[in-house]
């Protein structure tokens, strides 16, 4: 209340102290208004759970965590083990972690994979209604978006127009997908809903769709110009949108582009042109995908050069790739909690992990905020021009880019104790007792979790 007597000249005070007392009322329930609500929503997004029904924490990673005990691993990774899927224990210590965080969400956002790398194929459904059902009981006011990853497929990466498939799927999400979409959905696994937030006077539209259709490992539609439809699907719910005024979110698994780890691309050439042009004539608010396993972003241009180098024009478009939450890339788990607007512009993600090592050997995890992004790169939301910042940034600043690389797999190092196991002991003897012993001051490889 002293703040906002500063902000009133005297003369206005002199009116007398009643009139004033009911100004001081007035205007210190709009400021705690304005600072109460300057975000309009907030939303989790997460991927890849990949659970395993299988996962025994007394095998190692060499195994998958599959089989009997091995006598050799010194301890019970009972919360996961790096390179291993994830066991039921991590699945619902996740939900738990994003229940204390925000126990009221106004949705959630699945970006693909609930299944287990390694499912049989009449276990697929068991993975997924497991996955679904756990969601739902940890959040049942929130509406749960999800779209089909390719091990959420009986056959991986393999996905069929009109496939029986897509009905079975539908029965397990059916509560989220609105009833004149189910059509969509039985024809190729994708479907759009509408939502209005609490804090919002403005709805926004939620695009699903299923992006394994354009996978360069799915030959069966290689040939296919529209796959099921979905590219006349997607321009025309992104067209309506437009008319309306609508804002709009994009839910998928594969994004298009490149895997700079495979130095392959992801979608088919012709497949990946036809995306990008609807994505360039209706840019939506947001694109929210999974896959990769790591905290990534892409950024998609107005202009589409022939080789690097050439002008690429204004940045159009973000894609975020959550990280997953299975640790089987060699990284912690995590989540990320975004907000965003009353026009349901991205404002900002905080991003929650554990370490799993600690955590295994502790009995315990801590889950904690890795960063937060404006606070972490120092840029004001998350738009497509501040990601093209950062862009710039990364590739000029060696420093920024290990932050960088040390977020992307949620702190994790992938194989820092092998390398110093390596750096110690040149017999290889040593180095292989070195790399499989729990070393107990942190200089050893210890076991791989």
């Amino acid at each position: 209340l002293d703040l906002i007597r500063l902000w009133i000249p005297s003369s206005l005070q002199a009116y007398g102290g009643v009139s004033f007392f009911k100004m001081r009322v007035h205007l210190f329930f709009i400021l705690l208004s304005l600072f109460s609500f300057a975000y309009a929503a907030k939303f989790f997004h997460f991927s890849d759970i990949h659970l395993d029904f299988q996962y025994n924490g007394k095998v190692s990673s060499d195994d998958r965590c599959h089989g009997p005990d091995d006598p050799q691993t010194k301890y019970n990774a009972v919360f996961g083990r790096y390179y291993c899927d994830c066991p039921q224990l991590l699945l619902t210590d996740t939900l738990q972690a994003m229940q204390r965080v925000e126990p009221h969400p106004d949705f959630l956002i699945f970006s693909g994979d609930m299944a287990s790398h390694f499912p049989r194929k009449k276990q697929v459904a068991a993975f997924i209604k497991e996955v679904t059902n756990q969601i739902q009981a940890h959040f049942p006011q929130a509406p749960l978006f999800a779209t089909p990853g390719n091990d959420d497929f009986p056959d991986n990466y393999i996905a069929k127009c009109n496939d029986p498939w897509y009905k079975t799927l539908h029965e397990i999400w059916a509560p989220w997908i609105p009833e004149p979409q189910k059509s969509n959905f039985y024809k190729g696994g994708y479907y759009s809903a509408v939502i209005q937030p609490r804090r919002s006077n403005r709805p926004v539209k939620i695009i699903s769709i299923n992006t394994i259709l354009y996978s360069r490992k799915d030959e069966e539609t290689e040939q296919n110009p529209d796959p099921c439809d979905q590219f006349q699907f997607l321009r025309h719910e992104l067209h309506d949108a437009y008319q309306n005024d609508m804002p709009v979110y994009i839910v998928s698994h594969i994004a298009p582009g490149g895997n700079a780890y495979s130095q392959r691309a992801t979608f088919h050439p012709e497949h990946f042109k036809k995306y990008a042009a609807i994505i360039r004539e209706y840019p939506p608010a947001g694109q929210f995908f999974g896959h990769f396993h790591m905290d990534e972003f892409r950024v998609i241009y107005e202009n589409d050069p022939v080789t690097p180098g050439q002008s690429m024009g204004r940045p159009q478009s973000a894609i975020m790739l959550a990280p997953s939450v299975t640790p089987y890339n060699g990284n912690n788990p995590g989540f990320r909690l975004l907000t965003s607007n009353t026009t349901h512009a991205l404002l900002d993600y905080t991003q929650y992990y554990f370490d799993l090592r600690n955590a295994n050997t502790r009995g315990y995890t801590e889950w904690t905020p890795a960063y937060t992004f404006t606070e972490a790169y120092h840029l004001p939301d998350l738009s497509p021009q501040t990601y093209h910042t950062l862009v710039n940034q990364l590739k000029g600043n060696a420093e920024l880019y290990d932050l960088y690389s040390t977020f992307r797999t949620n702190l994790f190092s992938p194989n820092r104790h092998s390398y110093l196991c390596a750096i110690q002991h040149i017999n290889p003897d040593v180095f292989m007792k070195c790399s499989d012993e729990k070393a107990s001051d942190g200089l050893g490889c210890g076991d791989e979790l």
